[in-house]
């Protein structure tokens, strides 16, 4: 009698130990990149003193350009509450971001280090999720998007690392590509009735907060809504209800964030003008910047696109022509066209990244119309290049497009499925070769930071009130630079300018317990 093997299914089990070793062993690459993706930016986050900004949201907000701060310490929930109806009406609409980062700083910034790596993993993860969508699950493409991420991140600091700016730039995109996991699976019509109407009611909160996080998500979220209610009418000549749930709520957030009343104060205090009328001034002369700035943040990323696509040309007319010869047009075994239908169809998964695409082109112009250009609030175009070539890249290796026509020798075939894993190992060591450097300099320099920040209390303890930090002295000591350090060390105490009157000195101070805070030798 033939006996049963250890791992086989018994007393009617759903899932055998065979079955879960394999499903383990299946995700354990994933889970592992995922892991070290969240550990580096939680040691660095760890590394990151505190700036200006973060030092303001310990305390009740009463206004960022004031001539006197006078504003207590946040102490508990009620105060956040108080100090985000006030941020709502004199300063920015953007409260979801704000009311995070003064539970953070009330918490502490341990907590803030470990969800924000968390977020970071996501981010990653779900540009690999968009990209592969459809397809087999490939932990080398998954490690290629980590290692690019963290080569090619715009401004890492201040995108990733920064408090205030990571919940400003880098959460928003988060909550958006979150928002769009429900698109993509009611998109493919693939889920059952039930599951259809969980997927949508989690369209309508995740839309919300995608759409009123930050005043630069909206155009993703808004912009990604819209296209795909155009799109499903284009395809079925009908507008689904979650489609139309998530435009309703992409809008509820942006007018809750745009139309705020702070928004408009603060631009008439700032630019003597309303938000509108700011808008249609600035942006005729924002908007070379702004696209100087998207190239910019994306010029690594365009050549390999521009590559990929013409291969993908090629190799789509090779086959056309392969099929004319052996008229063979109809057979199973011809590949796919890439044509505008398919494309239409959500046949090669490729429709979701080129409207995040042209959502992110869209988001240029919104920001060509903003009072300032800054490189880390082009984030969302940065990731929007990378979906679409990732996605490509995706699509080349699957089996429909990728697959040889002829077989080949074992041999050969053995040393193709090497291939990608030898490549994709020796990228993760020059990564890990390379974070393990930035990270001890962006470790000397925080001790320096620390040193530095002693000696200020020591002197307030002492009772000198008014400060004055030898920043020539501060980088004296710091022996190497890196591509991490130069905004660190710019907008923190070891930072601060010569005007004492200015704000962020003005809210360090204020912050240290000190009367005024500058520069000098």
């Amino acid at each position: 009698m033939k006996k049963s093997k250890p791992d086989d299914k018994a007393g009617g089990a759903l899932f055998s130990r065979g079955d879960i070793r394999r499903v383990l062993l299946r995700w354990a690459p994933f889970f592992a990149i995922g892991a070290v993706c969240a550990a580096a930016v939680w040691l660095l986050a760890g590394n990151t003193p505190p700036f200006a900004d973060d030092m303001m949201s310990g305390y009740v907000f009463q206004g960022w350009y004031v001539d006197k701060i006078t504003a207590p310490k946040v102490t508990g929930l009620g105060d956040i509450f108080h100090s985000l109806v006030a941020y709502y009406q004199i300063f920015r609409g953007r409260v979801i971001a704000q009311g995070f980062v003064q539970l953070f700083v009330l918490a502490g910034k341990g907590y803030y280090n470990f969800f924000n790596a968390l977020v970071w993993a996501g981010i990653n993860y779900l540009v690999y999720f968009h990209a592969n969508f459809g397809k087999k699950p490939s932990w080398r493409l998954f490690l290629l998007i980590a290692v690019v991420f963290w080569f090619l991140t715009p401004d890492f600091v201040s995108t990733v690392l920064w408090m205030s700016g990571s919940l400003c730039v880098m959460w928003p995109v988060f909550f958006v590509l979150l928002f769009l996991v429900p698109y993509r699976r009611l998109a493919a019509g693939s889920a059952p009735a039930r599951r259809c109407a969980a997927l949508t009611m989690a369209v309508v909160p995740l839309g919300f907060v995608a759409g009123a996080f930050n005043e630069h998500s909206f155009g993703l979220s808004l912009g990604f809504s819209v296209l795909a209610v155009l799109f499903e009418w284009i395809r079925k000549r009908k507008v689904p209800f979650w489609a139309v749930a998530g435009i309703m709520s992409t809008a509820a957030g942006t007018a809750f964030v745009l139309l705020s009343p702070g928004s408009r104060l603060e631009s008439l205090r700032q630019y003597g003008m309303s938000p509108a009328r700011l808008f249609l001034d600035r942006f005729p002369g924002n908007l070379f910047d702004a696209v100087r700035m998207s190239f910019k943040v994306t010029k690594w990323l365009l050549p390999f696109l521009a590559v990929l696509l013409l291969w993908l040309v090629i190799d789509s007319r090779r086959q056309e022509e392969a099929a004319r010869r052996t008229k063979k047009r109809n057979s199973a075994q011809t590949r796919q066209k890439w044509t505008l239908e398919s494309f239409f169809n959500d046949r090669f998964g490729l429709l979701a990244p080129a409207m995040f695409f042209a959502c992110a082109a869209a988001a240029v112009l919104i920001s060509a119309a903003l009072p300032y250009v800054g490189e880390r609030l082009f984030f969302p175009v940065f990731v929007a290049v990378a979906l679409v070539l990732f996605s490509l890249l995706s699509q080349a290796a699957d089996s429909r497009l990728g697959r040889a026509a002829k077989p080949a020798a074992a041999d050969a075939a053995n040393w193709r499925k090497a291939l990608p894993t030898l490549l994709a190992l020796a990228l993760c060591l020059v990564a890990l070769l390379d974070y393990g450097r930035e990270y001890g300099i962006y470790h000397r320099y925080f001790l320096v930071y620390n040193e530095a920040v002693d000696s200020i209390v020591r002197e307030i303890d002492a009772g000198e009130k008014d400060i004055v930090v030898p920043r020539n002295e501060i980088n004296a000591k710091i022996t190497k630079n890196g591509r991490l350090l130069n905004f660190v060390n710019y907008w923190t105490v070891t930072g601060v300018g010569s005007d004492p009157q200015s704000m962020e000195n003005k809210w360090i101070a204020y912050a240290l317990g000190a009367d005024t805070i500058r520069s000098g030798s």
